[in-house]
């Protein structure tokens, strides 16, 4: 009878051990198993510009050791970019696609979010010297001929979705009827980001967003040089470029061209 007990709290505690026992799941490097095609319609980057933010990020966000499987930085930025391209760590199945748990891979793109963060104004820059400006003027005269632009401005809805806003949710209810920050870009002639403001709710006006934002003031006050291209969505300034709403004549045609 002893020995008959002794096997029975022997299997249950082996019982209890193969319940503690973690699982590692398989965490396969889409660097290795995916093609340039399929890296750009999954993460929306060619797969050299995920290895350059990979290499970016080295330093700070890869762990100092393998210990309890810790998650390789690679994988790290390819479940951030991820979530950014499709707006969810999961994928159709609702399974997190790099083998990790949800909320591992939610750790995850805060890591990688924060950390790009810092680095924002290392490439997000406005033209400032003269220098500068005059090469944005170039490339935007190369495209068709019109002078003095320095860059685009446009008004990008970010869909807002499972976030709780409060009593004041309605302000975040665009024209278009959904959820949204209404984030004010500028880009050059070559679609490289110069200035970025993302804090208003979907339901505020591109041009008040341009009204209230320092790049705004900056070029009213004559401290940017240059002029800016938009829609009929702005108003027309000195300093910022609108199409004619009805063209009258071949001028103005070439000019909305």
């Amino acid at each position: 009878m002893a020995v008959y007990m002794a096997f029975g709290l022997l299997e249950r505690e082996n019982q209890r051990a193969r319940r503690r026992e973690r699982v590692f799941r398989d965490r396969t490097n889409p660097l290795d198993l995916w093609t340039d095609q399929q890296m750009y319609a999954k993460y929306r980057f060619s797969r050299l510009a995920c290895i350059n933010i990979i290499d970016m990020l080295q330093d700070e966000l890869e762990h100092r050791t393998r210990r309890n499987h810790s998650l390789p930085l690679s994988i790290q930025v390819f479940i951030a970019l991820r979530f950014f391209g499709h707006g969810s760590v999961t994928d159709d199945s609702g399974a997190e696609p790099h083998g990790v748990s949800i909320p591992t891979a939610c750790r995850a793109v805060r890591r990688v979010t924060k950390a790009l963060c810092r680095r924002q104004n290392q490439y997000i820059k406005f033209p400032t010297t003269p220098e500068e400006v005059q090469q944005k003027q170039r490339e935007f005269m190369a495209i068709q001929g019109f002078p003095r632009v320095v860059g685009a401005i446009d008004g990008t809805h970010i869909r807002l979705i499972n976030v709780v806003l409060g009593p004041t949710e309605y302000v975040y209810v665009n024209r278009k009827g959904f959820y949204s920050i209404n984030v004010q870009l500028v880009c050059d002639a070559k679609y490289r980001i110069l200035n970025v403001v993302a804090r208003w709710p979907g339901s505020t006006h591109d041009s008040r967003i341009l009204q209230e934002s320092r790049l705004g003031h900056a070029f009213r006050d004559g401290q940017l040089q240059g002029i800016l291209l938009g829609d009929s969505g702005y108003a027309l300034k000195p300093w910022l470029m609108t199409p004619f709403l009805i063209p009258q004549t071949p001028e103005e045609e070439a000019y909305n061209r």
